[in-house]
């Protein structure tokens, strides 16, 4: 019935994915979202919130729940800057280092066990026509 329907062929996939996501991440007590948020930070040596919400692509206001969330469990934290005293950075905390080293294990290993189980030629396609289609979404 819906063979054809983008929505309900992706969103299935999404679904499918988000399970593998989610038990790999729950082992290291985070969620597949604030767990790439942390990665995302751990990527720079510091980040403002606003510049975390563009490389995440979401709202600075669910940027700002998953970093609340991170500042709580300790793996991040907050810094004014000294320039501008209206501004702040994000930056890993030793215990955020650790779990950064970690997580980086975790998504290799997922990528590896998704090309490994799946077609991997398939998989590498997949997320380039979504990135693909993505960008030409944004331009409608």
């Amino acid at each position: 019935m819906f063979d054809q329907c983008i929505y309900f062929n992706l969103n299935k996939v999404t679904r499918k994915i988000n399970k593998i996501w989610d038990q790999a991440f729950l082992k290291h007590g985070l969620s597949p979202a604030h767990g790439y948020a942390l990665l995302a930070i751990g990527k720079n040596e510091q980040v403002s919130s606003k510049q975390l919400a563009e490389q995440l692509q979401l709202d600075l206001s669910t940027v700002s729940r998953f970093t609340d969330i991170l500042i709580s469990q300790k793996l991040i934290k907050k810094t004014q800057s000294k320039e501008d005293k209206r501004s702040s950075y994000l930056s890993l905390t030793k215990m955020g280092e650790k779990k950064f080293l970690d997580l980086n294990k975790v998504t290799s290993e997922l990528f590896k066990k998704v090309r490994k189980d799946f077609n991997g030629q398939l998989v590498s396609n997949l997320v380039d026509n979504c990135k693909e289609l993505e960008e030409k979404i944004q331009n409608v």
